[in-house]
């Protein structure tokens, strides 16, 4: 495997690619000292290329919107005559993105609006972006937006609030699965942590709190593979 040269750490401008290369000759007596080289006659095997600054979408709006069939995202544009095709790329962190899949351009000198649905989103903050493939070849980049994918609301009620070292906690309205129920502070610290096997009723479960735990907010979160659960209570 030869060398690579990462062009995209030069600025925007025209350049030129010089090649020659050298080899080892043998000679008669076997000691391989001699040198070949290939320069194309002395003038040297040249590339000329430009690279150009990445072109930026100009969006009248850009937005997420969660659903219970993932998280969808809606972009216009105006304008899009020489953009082929819009390719949709996620991240966990914001750093490495993934392609989720492309829709072809309207090709329009209209208002243009778009929505991309991601069925598959992670529980928490899912970072996306967008890339623009225009005619000539150049790719525009959307700037990074995020969607919060997770389910919060009158799902959970807390009795035995604010200050019983056991809380009784009402399953509303929470789907069937099999979660992990945590107790969180508000540095983030998990308090305790236990597993629940729900079958999708409006029940009631029961979990006991340390007896030295402290006075302040905390909150209850019930997470499993594609739902997120959350509610606050105080502890005096």
């Amino acid at each position: 495997m030869g060398n690579f040269i990462d062009l995209t750490i030069y600025p925007a401008g025209a350049y030129t690619l010089e090649i020659y290369y050298q080899l080892n000759g043998g000679d008669k007596d076997g000691t391989c000292i001699q040198q070949r080289y290939d320069n194309a006659g002395g003038l040297n095997y040249s590339a000329d290329f430009i690279i150009t600054t990445p072109l930026a979408i100009i969006f009248s709006s850009i937005n997420g919107i969660v659903s219970d069939k993932g998280a969808t995202i809606k972009w216009i544009v105006q304008n899009d005559i020489k953009i082929g095709k819009y390719e949709i790329e996620k991240s966990k962190t914001g750093l490495q993105f993934v392609s989720l899949g492309s829709l072809a351009a309207n090709r329009s000198i209209a208002t243009n609006s778009y929505l991309f649905t991601d069925v598959n989103p992670a529980i928490g903050t899912n970072f996306y972006r967008i890339k623009a493939y225009y005619d000539n070849g150049t790719v525009g980049l959307s700037r990074v937006f995020t969607i919060y994918f997770g389910e919060v609301g009158n799902a959970l009620f807390i009795y035995a609030n604010p200050s019983a070292e056991n809380r009784t906690i009402r399953l509303a309205a929470v789907t069937k699965g099999n979660y992990q129920m945590s107790i969180v502070n508000n540095n983030g610290r998990v308090i305790s942590s236990t597993f629940l096997n729900h079958d999708g009723n409006d029940k009631t479960v029961h979990m006991a709190l340390p007896v030295t735990l402290s006075h302040g907010m905390y909150r209850l979160f019930l997470i499993d593979k594609y739902r997120f659960y959350k509610q606050s209570f105080l502890i005096r």
